[in-house]
């Protein structure tokens, strides 16, 4: 069972940022994320801003639809701070009654030379952040064991990141 999250002061979900108050607080950031911005406020973007309720860091982000795109880097981003994968030694799910399992039980069927470099990233990334990811699917073996049907980047995030239990769900 996944330890429950800290409240924590600061907001977890962005903000919607006027231009007035982004007009007021800019000047202490860096020159090319400013531009990007106010490029953005000029096309009638909706931007918003999150705080990290961890650091305090403020990250910038557009709006599109249902997505968010970080502003600095144009990567998609999701809400942070669900989870410590260093203290749970697990990823969130946002599942109640998750099931969990030894990390070695679980039979990759890839390489690891075979995965995809930005989705290993991307994976690993997202378990550092602590969003909440889609358990890893599986076929349960005889002896105990899982064969992988969906999720070998995510299993190898895992192990590269020390985790000792991995979200499954049977298919």
């Amino acid at each position: 069972m996944l330890p429950k999250k800290q409240k924590m002061d600061g907001p977890n979900h962005p903000e919607d940022l006027s231009k007035a108050k982004w007009d007021e607080m800019k000047e202490g950031i860096n020159a090319e994320l400013r531009q990007k911005v106010d490029d953005m406020f000029e096309y009638g973007c909706t931007i918003q801003m999150h705080t990290s309720s961890k650091d305090g860091k403020q990250t910038f982000l557009l709006k599109d639809g249902l997505e968010r795109f970080n502003i600095e880097n144009d990567a998609t981003w999701h809400v942070p701070d669900n989870y410590d994968y260093k203290v749970s030694k697990t990823w969130g799910t946002g599942k109640d009654g998750q099931k969990l399992e030894s990390i070695d039980k679980f039979n990759s069927g890839r390489s690891t030379s075979s995965l995809n470099a930005e989705r290993l990233a991307s994976a690993t990334e997202g378990i550092k952040n602590g969003n909440l990811l889609d358990p890893i699917k599986v076929k349960k073996n005889s002896d105990g064991t899982f064969d992988i049907q969906d999720g070998n980047h995510r299993l190898q995030a895992a192990k590269d990141l020390g985790l000792e239990k991995i979200p499954y769900q049977e298919v």
